[in-house]
C-alpha cells in the first residue's frame, strides 16, 4: 500500500513502531539482543 498522504504514513509508522516495541520486549524476555522474525 502506498500512503496517500503524510498522515497515512505517520499512522502506519506508529503501528510499525508498536510492533517493533513488542518484538523487542519478547526478544529481551528471551535473553536475546536481536529481534528475530519469531518475535513479530
Amino acid at each position: 500500500m502506498i500512503p496517500t498522504s503524510l498522515s497515512d504514513s505517520t499512522e502506519h509508522n506508529e503501528e510499525l513502531a508498536e510492533l517493533l516495541d513488542d518484538a523487542a520486549e519478547r526478544a529481551e524476555a528471551n535473553d536475546r539482543k536481536t529481534v528475530q522474525p519469531r518475535d513479530l
